[in-house]
């Protein structure tokens, strides 16, 4: 076993981990990506993590709660002077 460390804060250390990403999924030669989180936390084909979404839920609730919401009509009202 070899243990790398790579810098992902530049392109080209991006560049490294997202093609380890993508041989992990298709090969048996990466078995994990030591502090990934990125790849941990993101939901499959969605652009946020799971933490995020909930966190996008729990704010429309609390909005709701405190009357920061309008109807349907006044919904299209405001798109149609868009």
């Amino acid at each position: 076993m070899t243990t790398i460390v790579i810098n992902d804060d530049s392109p080209q250390g991006r560049l490294l981990v997202n093609m380890m990403r993508e041989a992990k999924k298709s090969s048996n030669a990466i078995v994990s990506i030591e502090g990934d989180v990125a790849a941990a936390e993101r939901i499959p084909g969605l652009p946020y993590t799971h933490e995020e979404r909930v966190a996008s839920v729990r704010k429309g609730v609390e909005d709701y709660k405190a009357g920061r919401v309008i109807g349907i009509d006044e919904l299209k009202g405001r798109m149609e002077r868009w």
